[in-house]
């Protein structure tokens, strides 16, 4: 092995490592789907609901206990994400006093008049749980899920005390079939936690570019040196 061999072979080494480096920083992180991100609902049936009433089992998990929610059967064509206003309208109202069954209100620390209405949490702070039984209608008077470009979804968003507050905002679409064979398109895949703004990277170069170049960077380097040390071995 010749002195000049010896620095080649290590520059080599030592670029291969920094590219595998920029290429680990530069990659997007990961989000576990583990439940400790926000709120998330579950609907024990979401397909081929009867039209004329079907009863579902809604779990949520992940609610902050200090909030108080309504979980409900709603049109959510119009819903856009970033909006202040609530999904709306909801099959049947927001039945505050539980009589219909359509729609639940679950708060840990109701106001006086909702002591003995509302369903308290399991658990609490930022792990509030429940597990309710709704019976969904595929419309009433006001709105109707068969109805050409209707979207309906069981969702949560916080109860009258928050009305602007969209940070428990939940959907988890529904599919409805009647009696005369209308039914609902397929169901879209759910947003089970409410959108999150995104990260701030300290740079809006895409990650590619970033890569690249990192990459040109290193190889220009590596000619410089390559280049000296030629010159050294020539003296």
């Amino acid at each position: 092995m010749t002195q000049t061999e010896f620095p080649l072979t290590a520059v080599r080494t030592a670029v291969a490592a920094l590219l595998a480096a920029a290429a680990v920083s530069t990659a997007s992180p990961s989000l576990a789907a583990d439940g400790t991100d926000g709120p998330s609902l579950t609907v024990s049936t979401t397909e081929d609901l009867s039209a004329d009433g079907a009863t579902v089992t809604v779990t949520g998990s992940g609610f902050d206990t200090s909030r108080g929610i309504y979980v409900a059967l709603c049109d959510v064509s119009g819903s856009e994400s970033g909006s202040t206003t609530p999904p709306t309208p909801c099959i049947g109202g927001v039945d505050m006093e539980g009589a219909s069954g359509s729609s639940a209100w679950i708060s840990s620390n109701p106001p006086p008049y909702g002591e003995g209405l509302a369903t308290p949490y399991d658990g609490t702070g930022a792990d509030g749980g429940f597990t309710i039984q709704l019976t969904l209608r595929a419309k009433d008077e006001f709105t109707d899920c068969l109805a050409d470009g209707v979207q309906c979804a069981v969702i949560s968003r916080n109860d009258h005390t928050r009305t602007s507050d969209r940070g428990q905002d939940v959907f988890v679409p529904v599919t409805f079939t009647d009696d005369a064979g209308r039914s609902t398109g397929p169901a879209e895949p759910a947003d089970t936690a409410p959108p999150a703004p995104a990260e701030e990277t300290g740079s809006s170069v895409p990650t590619a570019a970033l890569v690249g170049g990192f990459a040109v960077l290193v190889g220009a380097t590596v000619a410089v040196l390559a280049a000296l040390l030629r010159r050294r071995s020539r003296r």
